[in-house]
């Protein structure tokens, strides 16, 4: 830890040759894109490089008590945070050995990623419920509200983390049960919830965000998504008769494979979902390998013709309703 997050004026009361000998470390890491925790715990380069460590850990280590040392760390703290958010990555130091006590300090003292999360006392309140947030939002309301707010992030992870918020916003006590309640792949969400939420600098600038992104769904009127998606959850192709009038007069065969990609079409058209998660999607297909899978399905909606995407709209409105779901 000070290693990486001590600053100039940690050393200041040093020796020259010891300020110098931390200043040329911090120089050689930089150098080498360092900062890894193998790097951090390699020897110290010189006894000049280990007496200053040393003497700004004991400052910590040697505390009279538990809220001293704590005092002491926060700011170290604090830069790491910094560091890990500006470089979008995660803990550097997770993978070494560190006394009970030092995990305990920083847990006291650390922000949580936080800062994120702990805006969220300050936002109003929203009239939506968990139910009513799809798996990605609206890609339109995410590039006017919120893409400004996750610099570096793809419009696809963007509007995925964006769902998760919008859980929180409406009750969700945790990004895993926010992923819970929005049956969300949790490899995903996970993902979602610890690399793209690093990005965000202004915590109380991004809720405000992603109220305005759930007060559009007010105005449009909610829906349902989660018993759409219980609606849809078995819906792994489509039966050959409802393709069959539809696609024979376009000249398209009605194949097994069509079946399939219509089913994650109707899914992801219904629940605003990422169509890959598509319960037609979570079963095996033979021979076939993903890859020719995600191909398959990029022609289908590509070339999907407007009638036919019509002729889907009403099929899936029809079988909804009769489960009792708009």
């Amino acid at each position: 830890m000070a290693r990486l997050a001590s600053d100039e004026t940690d050393v200041s009361v040093f020796p020259g040759y010891m300020a110098q000998a931390v200043a040329e470390d911090r120089r050689r890491r930089q150098a080498i894109r360092s900062g890894s925790a193998s790097h951090l715990g390699a020897m110290p380069a010189t006894a000049a490089h280990a007496m200053a460590y040393l003497a700004l850990a004991s400052a910590v280590l040697d505390a009279p008590n538990f809220e001293s040392g704590a005092q002491v760390l926060a700011p170290w703290a604090r830069r790491l945070a910094d560091l890990q958010r500006a470089a979008g990555v995660g803990d550097r130091l997770r993978k070494m050995r560190r006394p009970t006590v030092i995990n305990e300090m920083m847990a006291a003292v650390a922000p949580r990623s936080s800062r994120v999360v702990g805006a969220l006392t300050a936002v109003r309140p929203v009239g939506i419920s968990p139910c009513h947030v799809p798996h990605l939002t609206d890609a339109a309301d995410y590039s006017e509200l919120v893409a400004a707010h996750l610099p570096g992030t793809s419009p696809l992870w963007g509007r995925r983390f964006t769902a998760l918020a919008l859980a929180r916003l409406a009750g969700a006590s945790s990004w895993p049960r926010a992923a819970e309640v929005l049956d969300m792949d949790g490899g995903k969400a996970i993902r979602a919830a610890t690399k793209v939420v690093r990005r965000i600098s202004d915590a109380d600038a991004f809720w405000e965000s992603v109220t305005l992104v759930a007060e559009r769904l007010q105005e449009r009127g909610l829906v349902d998504y989660a018993a759409r998606r219980a609606a849809l959850a078995d819906l792994c192709e489509l039966p050959a008769g409802v393709l069959t009038p539809v696609f024979r007069p376009l000249g398209m065969s009605v194949t097994p494979q069509r079946r399939r990609h219509a089913a994650a079409w109707i899914w992801q058209r219904f629940t605003s979902g990422d169509p890959h998660e598509a319960p037609a999607y979570r079963q095996e297909w033979g021979n076939a390998t993903a890859e020719s899978i995600r191909v398959g399905w990029w022609r289908f909606q590509t070339r999907l013709p407007p009638q036919a995407a019509t002729a889907l709209v009403v099929w899936g409105t029809t079988h909804l309703s009769d489960k009792g779901i708009s």
